[in-house]
């Protein structure tokens, strides 16, 4: 029997920030989105949990792209950010609710790091999830199994009782592996579909 479904919250509940931030930081200081990309893959596991400071991050980024201003790039990436994932998809709120209103729980599961979490406490896209996951709080972040089974044993459930809802493929796969039920997220209309075998 369900009794918790477990969100991602970018690129699900809010549209995934970090290819506008990628246009937003080349239009700014000229520099390919491919190597802005490849810049942030480098740090994105570390930072992501949180095993570099925030500081650190800005000027590893910064050297990595031979950005001199540290400043005006943090500024540039955070506008970015919250043009990206301030409005939430209305669509997938009102599903959350409905879930609720069934009475089951309804959790989330991130990858983020510190500086985005702040904004998106900000912006009131936790909101909707109790407990909230994250991994630069967590120290591990998904794909590994580990983040999985940590929320589960939080959770108080078995993994078969979850339904983990992401975006991306690997971490569907890995959230299988780890016992959970999961969906690809794609959209509203064919999350609410997939959904209706597990309500």
């Amino acid at each position: 029997m369900i009794k918790v479904f477990v969100f991602d919250v970018g690129g699900v509940i809010t549209k995934d920030p970090m290819a506008h931030i990628y246009k937003a930081v080349d239009r700014e200081f000229k520099t390919s989105t491919e190597d802005i990309e490849k810049a942030y893959d480098k740090l994105k596991s570390p930072v992501e949990t949180d095993k570099i400071s925030a500081k650190e991050f800005w000027a590893r980024l910064s050297k990595e792209l031979g950005i001199k201003d540290t400043n005006l790039l943090k500024k540039t990436w955070m506008n970015s950010f919250v043009k990206a994932t301030a409005p939430v998809d209305k669509s997938v709120v009102k599903i959350i609710k409905e879930i609720k209103n069934e009475g089951y729980r309804v959790a989330a599961l991130s990858n983020t790091i510190r500086a985005h979490e702040r904004l998106h406490r900000k912006l009131g896209h936790y909101k909707f999830f109790e407990p909230v996951f994250l991994s630069c709080r967590l120290g591990m972040r998904k794909p590994n199994i580990g983040i999985y089974k940590h929320a589960v044993k939080r959770l108080k459930v078995k993994a078969g009782e979850c339904v983990f809802i992401d975006d991306k493929s690997e971490n569907v796969a890995s959230a299988r592996k780890a016992g959970m039920n999961a969906v690809l997220f794609k959209n509203a209309i064919q999350l609410k579909k997939e959904l209706k075998r597990y309500l």
